[in-house]
C-alpha cells in the first residue's frame, strides 16, 4: 500500500509540475499581447477623457459668451423699461457666470495627456503603472 501511495503521489506531483510548466509557457507567450492590450486600453481611455475635457471647456466658453450676450441684452432692456435704473440688475447674472467659469476650470483639471506619454514613452508608463499597482496591492 505504501508503494501505491508513493506512486499516486508521484503522479500528482508530475501533473502539478506539468500544469505549472504549461501555465508558465502560456503566460510567457501571452505577456506581449497582454502588455499591448493594456497600453492600448489606457491610451484610448486617457485620450477619450482628454477629448471630453476639451469639449467641456469649449462648451463652457460658448455658454459664457452666449450668457454674456443674453445678460447684456436683458440689462439693456431692463434699463430701457425702468428709465435708466442702474440698480442690482447686473449683479443678478454673476452666479451663472461663476458656475460656467467653475465648469470650465473643472474640465481643465480633468484634462490628462497620459495618452501622449503612452505613445511616446510606453516603457516609462508601464513602469509607473506597475509601481502604482504594486503599491496599491500591498496596502
Amino acid at each position: 500500500m505504501n508503494e501505491q501511495l508513493q506512486l499516486e503521489l508521484t503522479k500528482i506531483i508530475t501533473n502539478i509540475n506539468s500544469g505549472v510548466t504549461t501555465l508558465w509557457d502560456f503566460l510567457g507567450d501571452q505577456t506581449p499581447d497582454i502588455v499591448s492590450q493594456l497600453l492600448m486600453w489606457y491610451c484610448t481611455l486617457s485620450a477619450l477623457w482628454c477629448i471630453i475635457s476639451v469639449c467641456l471647456f469649449i462648451l463652457a466658453i460658448i455658454a459664457f459668451i452666449k450668457l454674456r450676450r443674453w445678460a447684456k441684452g436683458f440689462v439693456k432692456q431692463y434699463k430701457d423699461d425702468h428709465n435708466g435704473y442702474n440698480g442690482d440688475s447686473e449683479t443678478a447674472y454673476v452666479v451663472p457666470f461663476v458656475v460656467i467659469i467653475v465648469l470650465g476650470f473643472l474640465s481643465l483639471l480633468s484634462f490628462s495627456i497620459e495618452w501622449l506619454q503612452i505613445l511616446i514613452a510606453p516603457k516609462v508608463w508601464l513602469l509607473e503603472y506597475i509601481t502604482t499597482t504594486a503599491v496599491s496591492v500591498t496596502k
